[in-house]
């Protein structure tokens, strides 16, 4: 998949969210990436009301959050623009997780699992 990712875009992979973040020291040490996991988990696929996702993630994010949304949830989806507005509303800034490592001055290594910056 990667070679495939990097054909397509013209950049590697570097970072990889484990499927339902399952972890285990064989993945941490074949896949050759830094592993992301998240801090807030809004658990959206739970409720499944994009007001009750849009409190959540607003009560829980804060600076450095990694938040995880399943776009496979149209509340979830619904619930994006809102949470959004309210995050800026707060001050946060949106970046992919390499952007928020280097702003946090943190050196992403393979192998090793990272939920905040």
């Amino acid at each position: 998949m990667n070679s495939i990712v990097e054909r397509i875009t013209g950049k590697g992979v570097s970072l990889v969210r484990p499927p339902y973040g399952a972890l285990s020291d064989t993945v941490r040490g074949t896949m050759g990436q830094a592993m992301i996991l998240w801090s807030v988990d809004p658990e959206d696929w739970r409720d499944r009301k994009a007001e009750t996702v849009r409190t959540r993630v607003r009560e829980m994010a804060h600076d450095g959050a990694v938040i995880l949304l399943h776009d496979i949830h149209p509340t979830t989806v619904e619930a994006v623009p809102g949470i959004i507005d309210d995050l800026r509303a707060d001050g946060y800034e949106f970046v992919t997780v390499s952007e928020l490592a280097e702003a946090k001055k943190v050196k992403l290594e393979s192998g090793k699992v990272y939920r905040s910056f």
